[in-house]
């Protein structure tokens, strides 16, 4: 098991249910101000015994009033790649998940506002551009090639798997995000291969995968691993992860995926009824490799 490590600080959202405001510090942001507590943070993690950890890096151009700040809340500014503040911090904090002793690293990488694709159709209304952007999605693309390189040199020598997730929950939407599935897929495989990355994760529903796998198959390469977020329905109106795990199971047998590797890259924290559900998938045959915590319980929201 692993976890989604997404905030070091949290401010006051749980009163406000704000995302943006400054207080609430990515880790990648509060190890520059506060290394010990990131540090400890994570050893904790560790002495819990935990050896995978995610981390999500949330991005947009920000525009308006806080077009020239590095980030707001969250999320850090895209808009021409990252600024060097961020980049060193992304820095030291991959360093201390080395010093710390986690064998799984995944960075997840989260386009929001208007370096969503699903924000370029004509109705947005946050004043994005319209139709598929060349220059957003460039930018999305340095974030990813980025980080991909410095965590080559970080880790260069040791045996620490590193696992790319292009665009978190990026499957499902319609056009032009299929447009954008394509070309960043295109642009990966031919920089870095596929052997370390999921692609595009899956919120996932029924279809999901048949309609990436569609577009994974118009370049000739597949990712290595499958990953999707899946969070049970006990006390919503989710269905149990045990059906869709079944569900997951059955498209990828019409996929001819059957073994390939699974990862649930999101479900709820220390969550029993999920272990179940995965326990019982495994014995009918499906290769889960991995879940990973999101820090929220069934009480919660987000």
């Amino acid at each position: 098991a692993g976890s989604n490590f997404i905030l070091s600080s949290v401010g006051r959202y749980n009163e406000t249910r704000v995302l943006t405001d400054d207080a609430v510090k990515p880790p990648f942001v509060e190890i520059l101000e506060n290394p010990q507590k990131v540090k400890a943070q994570l050893a904790k993690l560790y002495e819990a015994g935990q050896r995978k950890i995610s981390t999500v890096i949330w991005h947009t151009p920000l525009i308006g009033q806080h077009a020239g700040k590095s980030r707001r809340g969250y999320l850090v500014n895209s808009d021409g790649g990252l600024r060097a503040d961020i980049k060193a911090g992304l820095e030291a904090y991959f360093q201390a998940v080395k010093q710390t002793g986690f064998r799984d690293v995944v960075v997840r990488f989260g386009p929001q506002g208007c370096a969503h694709p699903s924000r370029w159709a004509a109705d947005n209304r946050i004043k994005c551009p319209v139709g598929y952007s060349e220059a957003i999605a460039d930018d999305n693309y340095s974030i990813i090639a980025t980080v991909h390189g410095m965590l080559d040199r970080i880790f260069a020598g040791t045996d620490v798997a590193r696992w790319y997730d292009l665009a978190v929950e990026g499957v499902g939407w319609q056009e032009p995000f299929p447009t954008y599935n394509a070309r960043i897929w295109a642009r990966y495989v031919r920089d870095f291969g596929a052997a370390d990355t999921y692609g595009f994760s899956i919120a996932y529903q029924p279809g999901r995968l048949t309609q990436i796998y569609q577009i994974y198959g118009e370049s000739g390469v597949r990712p290595a691993v499958i990953a999707v977020d899946m969070y049970d329905g006990r006390t919503s109106r989710r269905r149990r992860a045990k059906v869709l795990l079944a569900e997951l199971a059955g498209e990828m047998d019409k996929l001819g995926l059957r073994g390939t590797p699974v990862v649930l890259q999101e479900s709820f924290y220390n969550h029993e009824p999920t272990y179940q559900a995965v326990i019982a998938a495994r014995q009918a045959g499906m290769n889960i490799r991995a879940i990973y915590q999101w820090p929220m319980d069934t009480s919660d929201t987000w």
